[in-house]
């Protein structure tokens, strides 16, 4: 396999619950630097952009030798829909293929890179999103998502639903452009275990991946 990948590390300056946290002590370091070294210790990666609106992580992204992107206002606000950041982001740089990497996403090992990125060539699929299987009783509006009341079934014998984590993200940048979205028209799906799934959105999740990096890796 000689194709290549362009990837690109989007971090925001703000963070609704949990402020500074892409810069903020990690594990004796920072979660932009630890994503920045992982990304940049992989191979068929031939260019990485750091994509931000903060001045501060922009310095440090430089500073690792990374290529850099000031990211206009709008597309770092709550204002902008996930379909407008996602559009965004495919117009943003000139490649074929591109790679999402969330900064707080820690957990994802390097053996897990590189398998999706081997998948993703070796198979006809137009994108991939790394998944974590949901296996609960889910409820809207007064109603079951996923079951029926009088016919409720074990947990591990639900409908196969997974939720998006975002953590792996490998798409045509053309398609992630038509589609306004990070999942093709024929995306692969990779699922991603307990561990790796965990994504930084409160400060208990920040506390529990920290917990897990040093178990794992330090």
């Amino acid at each position: 396999m000689n194709k290549k990948l362009t990837v690109i590390i989007p971090a925001r300056k703000g963070s609704q619950r949990v402020k500074g946290k892409n810069r903020r002590p990690f594990c004796g370091s920072s979660l932009l630097v630890k994503k920045i070294e992982m990304i940049q210790s992989l191979d068929n990666v031939n260019r990485i952009i750091f994509d931000s609106d903060c001045d501060e992580m922009i310095a440090i992204a430089k500073s690792h030798g990374l290529e850099t992107k000031k990211r206009e206002p709008y597309f770092a606000s709550s204002a902008c829909t996930n379909s407008d950041y996602h559009e965004y982001l495919a117009k943003s740089v000139d490649c074929e293929h591109l790679m999402v990497a969330q900064v707080t996403a820690p957990l994802i090992s390097k053996t897990t890179y590189i398998d999706c990125i081997n998948k993703y060539f070796d198979t006809p699929h137009d994108s991939l999103m790394s998944v974590e299987p949901v296996k609960a009783h889910l409820w809207l509006n007064g109603k079951p998502l996923n079951y029926a009341v009088g016919a409720a079934p074990n947990s591990q014998d639900l409908p196969p639903i997974v939720k998006l984590t975002f953590g792996v993200v490998i798409a045509e940048r053309k398609i992630m452009e038509q589609r306004r979205n990070m999942v093709g028209y024929n995306p692969l799906f990779y699922e991603l275990n307990e561990i790796e799934a965990l994504d930084i959105d409160t400060e208990f999740d920040f506390e529990i991946c920290e917990y897990f990096y040093n178990k794992i890796y330090q």
